[in-house]
């Protein structure tokens, strides 16, 4: 009973990875939640085998071969999952092939590149790739895994959230308000030692949460 409860995860999360289309902003964002609900309850080494069934399930491997060659929004809207697989694949906890490996690497690369070209047309996606960040980050510090290539990508994704924001919005009242709408201050602040050393350096604490 506890494998078919399992295993139905794993089914539900890669449908909704290959079932989600570009528009469906908050469904593909929810995949991530969905993984660290997850990655919260489940052992390292089921960890690791989910993850190799994501990242070499062939429908999702044709979904992420079409999504960078059309540099589509999917990405960019999910792109805490592929982050999260990108990262144990690199710090050695992921056993894929090196082409597998290679093609989480261009999902993620070029997700970044289609947020800081098209970012969504509205602060909600500002706040959203960088909540995604953070919690493919806070799974590695809850799991116990690696946190070395998450910390440096989600540095990457913040500096593309404050480039955004600042080409964008800032200035704008009430746009700081719609950002929050999307990332959470407790996720920012968790995260920050590890990508930024600490808040004091961390420009996406203080620019959306700075304490009056």
């Amino acid at each position: 009973m506890v494998w078919q409860t399992v295993f139905g995860f794993l089914d539900g999360l890669k449908s909704g990875t290959r079932g989600f289309q570009d528009g469906q902003h908050n469904e593909l964002a929810g995949l991530m939640a969905t993984w660290q609900e997850y990655e919260m309850i489940r052992t390292e080494s089921d960890i690791k085998l989910f993850a190799k069934e994501m990242a070499t399930d062939p429908a999702i491997i044709a979904r992420l071969d079409g999504a960078v060659s059309r540099k589509s929004g999917w990405l960019r809207d999910s792109i805490g999952l592929w982050l999260r697989f990108h990262a144990m694949y690199e710090d050695g906890e992921l056993e894929i092939s090196p082409a597998d490996g290679a093609r989480l690497k261009r999902a993620v690369e070029a997700g970044i590149i289609i947020f800081k070209e098209n970012h969504g047309g509205h602060p909600h996606f500002v706040g959203a790739i960088y909540q995604q960040a953070a919690v493919a980050t806070l799974c590695a510090n809850l799991s116990g895994l690696s946190k070395a290539t998450l910390a440096k990508v989600t540095k990457d994704i913040g500096e593309a959230v404050i480039q955004v924001w600042q080409k964008h919005y800032a200035g704008q009242s009430g746009r700081i308000r719609e950002i929050r709408e999307r990332l959470t201050d407790s996720y920012a602040e968790a995260v920050s030692e590890d990508v930024w050393g600490d808040m004091a350096r961390d420009p996406i604490v203080k620019t959306f949460f700075a304490k009056a």
